[in-house]
């Protein structure tokens, strides 16, 4: 009985441990973007660039895209962004990697300024419509600074509290354990 309470309690604090790395932040440094994308044919799509993001792909003139990134309304959680220039219209793609398909591509603003290999990225309310369909969409982009306390706890902070408190159960159940053993 005793074996079988600390297996769990081992169990329980590796997936309290594995929590934070699954919730990190973005790679790169400086303060984060956070990108919201709402509309109607698809879900919420969230996802986060640091201010200065690293940039693998980029045509000159035309357009830049991200790395993979977490991303909400995407199938298994990640996706791309593709941002536009004025010159083909402004806006953001975004592209589910998993389902190998875009989810939606947008026109409007561009959402960037300076060159396509090093862009700064803008904040503010955008409001968007669909390249083929223009269907409406609006995407609000805002600047978390590193070390900010969001207003709501952290999925990694959930994760950590319920770690505690299942660790401090294991605990008192394995010392009554061990109490009516040696009792």
């Amino acid at each position: 009985m005793v074996a079988a309470v600390g297996m769990r309690c081992v169990a329980l604090f590796a997936a309290g441990l594995a929590a934070p790395v699954l919730a990190a932040d973005p790679p790169g440094t400086g303060p984060v973007f956070v990108y919201k994308l709402t509309g109607s044919g698809f879900a919420d799509i969230v996802f986060s660039l640091r201010a200065w993001p690293e940039i693998p792909y980029y045509v000159e003139g035309a357009s830049f895209s991200t790395s993979t990134v977490p991303m909400t309304g995407t199938s298994a959680g990640r996706g791309t962004a593709m941002f536009m220039t004025k010159a083909y219209h402004g806006g953001i793609a975004i592209f589910d990697d998993d389902a190998q398909k875009f989810i939606v591509e947008t026109a409007g603003f561009e959402l960037f300024a300076g060159p396509l290999s090093a862009p700064e990225m803008m904040t503010g309310e955008f409001p968007m419509f669909d390249r083929y369909t223009e269907a409406e969409y609006h995407l609000s982009v805002t600047l978390r600074q590193v070390g900010e306390t969001p207003a709501v706890p952290e999925p990694a902070s959930w994760a950590l509290m319920i770690t505690g408190i299942g660790l401090t159960g294991c605990a008192l159940r394995r010392r009554r354990a061990a109490a009516l053993a040696t009792g």
